[in-house]
Parts: C-alpha cells; structure tokens; sequence
C-alpha cells in the first residue's frame, strides 16, 4: 500500500480535487439517505469549489486546505476558514470569531482507514500554530455527527429539524488546549 502524504493543494490539482468532491458527496448523499435532494448536493459541491478557489487565490490565507493523497490519488480534504453563515447566525457571540473546521471528505474506498483522523490532527496542529485555542465544527450528515459525537462528545448547538423533521444539525465547540 502507498503511503499517504498530506499537503497543500496546487492550483493544477483544482480539477481532480472538483471530481473528488463530486465522487465523496455523492456517496455522503447516498449512504445519508437523502441522495433525491440533487440541489442541495449541487450547492454543497459549488460551496466546496467555492472554499477551495479562495484558498488557492489567497495561497491559505482565508481558506486553508489539507488534502491526503495515496500515491497519484486525492483519498481526503479538510480545511479551515471563517465559520459558515449557519453556525455564525446560530452561535452565541463569544464563539463568533472561531474557525471552522470542515470539508473534512474522505474517499469511500479510503474509509475508516484513519485519514480523517490523521487530517484533523494536521489542521488542529495548524490552527494552534496561528494562536487559536478553539474551532468549531459543524455537520448535517447523521452519518458522520455520530463519529463527531464519539471523538467530542454532546454539541454545544443542536439545531432542531434544520433539515427536516427529525434532521438536526450539530454545532460543536472544541478546545484544542486541553484544558
């Protein structure tokens, strides 16, 4: 097996990071039961792009993207920037300028392998380094806010039925110096 190695991403990797969002939403779409909401995949995909052309512009300075690769092939993302609208409208003001750490997307065949882990662990490591104590970290997927659960515990914000009934969205608040 190839090892992994995580780096920045290239303006000439704009293209297969764009097919890689398409291939990793579109199976969270589907293993999350709610593949039939096309616009809302498309607009979560225009979002990612959206992340990562103000990374690649700002060279990491309002967006910053980690992305694993294996050998020739993009396994997973994660980046750090300015809280979406959703959890800045929806937390209370002393966590108002806290990162987010989000666009945390690992290939289907690449899963439960530890990417994930391996990038937060890069993206914590970066975001201490530029002096933050705390992020937040938001998810909609059911899938993926029970893994969130059993790495940070209850969220600071649950936000009832945001996507219908029965389908919260979660908001935690992590403290990344340990106290």
């Amino acid at each position: 097996m190839d090892e992994i190695v995580i780096s920045r991403p290239k303006v000439q990797d704009y293209e297969q990071l764009a097919s890689f969002f398409r291939l990793v939403l579109t199976d969270t779409f589907i293993q999350n039961g709610i593949q039939e909401q096309k616009e809302d995949l498309e607009a979560e995909i225009r979002n990612k792009l959206l992340y990562l052309t103000q990374d690649l512009r700002s060279q990491g300075k309002q967006r910053y993207f980690l992305t694993a690769w294996r050998g020739e092939q993009i396994i997973g993302t994660i980046e750090a920037g300015t809280a979406n609208d959703l959890i800045g409208s929806n937390i209370s003001s002393e966590y108002q300028q806290l990162p987010e750490v989000g666009t945390i997307l690992v290939h289907p065949e690449a899963q439960r392998q530890g990417i994930a882990t391996r990038l937060l662990t890069e993206i914590v490591s970066f975001l201490h380094e530029q002096g933050c104590s705390k992020f937040c970290l938001d998810s909609g997927y059911s899938i993926a806010q029970r893994i969130w659960e059993r790495r940070f515990g209850e969220p600071a914000y649950t936000l009832k039925d945001q996507w219908g009934p029965g389908a919260d969205h979660l908001i935690w608040i992590i403290d990344i110096t340990g106290k």
